[in-house]
């Protein structure tokens, strides 16, 4: 069956799409690992439509916009770094959704068409506010350092 899959909210040309497949072997491992399949499209501002075959069965979606074409989905600890959506626009407010959040179904001899946003990581990494963050953190071994040198009386 033919699944037409449309991703939108693309800020941004730079880079590809990267789109993972899942499928109920891989639920418990959604969506970090256990995609059975993987495709890759170059972005494009606004939006991505592609199709791809699949065979009927439950299926949910993970997408991100892979910007520096490192082919991996870049994490600060645990804070992504790129942007990235998932099927039914599945919300992923503490931690990635569950399968069942993001899950449709494909029936035998029907097309289906998807489509879910590219989401901004949250918060955006901003070069402002790292620099604040270096500027605090220095000072504050600065200051630790200072004090542990002092000379007790």
């Amino acid at each position: 069956e033919k699944l037409t899959i449309t991703i939108t909210d693309i800020e941004s040309d730079q880079g590809n799409i990267i789109v993972q497949y899942f499928n109920a072997d891989g639920a418990d491992k959604f969506p970090m690992r256990g995609a059975f399949g993987s495709s890759t499209y170059p972005a494009s501002v606004g939006s991505v439509t592609f199709d791809v075959a699949l065979d009927s069965g439950v299926y949910a979606l993970s997408a991100y916009h892979d910007k520096n074409e490192n082919k991996k989905f870049d994490m600060f600890l645990v804070m992504p770094r790129e942007p990235y959506g998932f099927s039914n626009d599945a919300p992923s407010t503490i931690g990635p959704p569950k399968f069942d959040d993001a899950k449709f179904t494909i029936e035998q001899g029907v097309d289906k068409a998807i489509s879910f946003k590219i989401r901004q990581p949250y918060p955006p990494f901003n070069t402002n506010k790292k620099r604040r963050l270096n500027r605090l953190f220095s000072y504050s071994v600065k200051r630790m350092l200072s004090l542990r040198n002092r000379e007790k009386p």
